[in-house]
C-alpha cells in the first residue's frame, strides 16, 4: 500500500549506484497531536530516491512510496530492523512566506 509522508529534509547524502543516482536522506514530519492539550509531534523518516529531483537540507517535499523493513544485526548481536521509505514520486514544495 502506498503512503504519502510531507515534512522538511534533512541530512542529505548523494552516491552513484550503477549509473543512478540515489539520494539518503531523513525527512522530519510534524503533526499536532491533540489529547486535551496540542502539541506538536515530530516524526524522523530514513527514505532513499532513485533518479529522482534533488533535494538540498531544509527543502519541503512530499514523498509518495513504500515503507519497508530491513533487519541487520547490532553491535550487541542482537536483529534489529531499520525502516526506510522507498520513494516512488518526490513534490518540492515552496516555501511560503509568512
Amino acid at each position: 500500500m502506498k503512503e504519502e509522508l510531507t515534512g522538511r529534509v534533512g541530512c542529505v547524502k548523494t552516491h552513484h549506484v550503477e549509473g543512478d543516482v540515489v539520494q539518503n536522506f531523513s525527512l522530519c514530519v510534524e503533526e499536532i497531536i491533540n489529547d486535551g492539550i496540542p502539541r506538536l509531534h515530530t516524526t524522523w523518516h530514513n527514505v532513499t530516491a532513485r533518479n529522482l529531483e534533488k533535494v538540498n537540507k531544509g527543502d519541503k517535499v512530499t514523498v509518495i512510496g513504500l515503507t519497508r523493513s530491513v533487519p541487520y544485526i547490532h553491535s550487541d548481536g542482537y536483529t534489529r530492523e531499520l525502516k526506510e521509505f522507498i520513494v516512488n514520486r518526490l513534490i518540492k514544495h515552496k516555501d511560503e512566506i509568512q
